[in-house]
């Protein structure tokens, strides 16, 4: 009996500390659920990316000139290609091509610096430029 008193008294005092200011809601009232934390979107994770692993050679932001001439900067990349055609570039740099070093990069990688490459284009239908 003392176990039952002590548990319904827990149970009571978790749904009284639950609600906000440890009052009841209002008679009809919706709890309104905590804001879901979002992380960076692919674009932002493609980015960092970039800034990473290829701006030593490439512009990788909307302006500005690459360290290496020979290295189109991003923007050009993404006049230049479809999404598919980026994804397949991009695979080739595991193996390195032109005069690019072979570069080890993921599947998720890849999907990620697309979506970056991307969002130049994007931006552009918006009239602005991306980061």
């Amino acid at each position: 009996m003392i176990r039952l008193s002590l548990a319904a008294a827990a149970l009571a005092l978790a749904a009284c500390t639950a609600t906000a200011g440890g009052e009841p809601p209002a008679s009809g009232a919706r709890a309104e659920a905590a804001p879901v934390p979002t992380g960076p979107t692919r674009a932002e994770v493609g980015h960092r990316l970039a800034d990473k692993l290829c701006s030593r050679c490439h512009e990788v932001g909307a302006t500005g000139d690459s360290p290496n001439p020979a290295s189109p900067p991003f923007r050009v990349l993404a006049s230049r290609y479809d999404q598919v055609t980026l994804g397949k570039k991009l695979d080739d740099i595991a193996t390195g091509h032109y005069q690019m070093p072979p570069t080890k990069v993921t599947n998720d990688e890849i999907d990620s610096l697309v979506e970056y490459l991307e969002s130049f284009n994007d931006a552009w239908k918006q009239g602005s430029a991306p980061h």
